[in-house]
């Protein structure tokens, strides 16, 4: 089984006509904080990513709140200046990835890996970062005004 870049969403959330419910699979965690100097290199290397990772995920797509069909595994940390978000992710058939490479901030349907912060803890507004398998990057702010 080769480590590759997949489709996960850490957080989802639900609204329905200005009630928020959030769904029974939505897991909360927490950020480590960290001291050593992170290498943004794409090895997880550092002693940070060798503990235990987050690993119990659930689907959004196809069968929405059903676990993940595959491997996947996710660390959370931060220092004083940075927050870093490291994951391996893994494919029984990693030829069949989508890689295409597109335009920064252009969604497109193929695979990636997306990070969503509710950082007023609201459940109504946030963040997004994304990466495609193919390198592309996009972020955004959610709104549910």
């Amino acid at each position: 089984m080769k480590i590759v870049t997949l489709f996960v969403v850490l957080m989802a959330v639900v609204l329905y006509a200005g009630e928020v419910s959030v769904p029974e699979f939505v897991k909360q965690t927490s950020a480590v904080k960290i001291n050593e100097h992170i290498i943004i290199d794409g090895k997880l290397q550092e002693k940070s990513w060798q503990r235990r990772g987050i690993s119990e995920f659930y689907q959004s797509e196809p069968n929405q709140g059903e676990p993940a069909s595959l491997k996947s595994e996710v660390w959370l940390a931060y220092d004083d200046n940075n927050f870093y978000v490291a994951a391996k992710l893994y494919d029984n058939h990693p030829d069949s990835i989508d890689v295409r490479l597109g335009r920064r901030d252009v969604s497109y349907l193929t695979d990636e890996f997306d990070v969503y912060f509710d950082s007023y803890h609201d459940k109504r507004t946030g963040f997004y970062f994304c990466v495609t398998a193919g390198g592309t990057v996009h972020d955004g702010i959610l709104l549910n005004d």
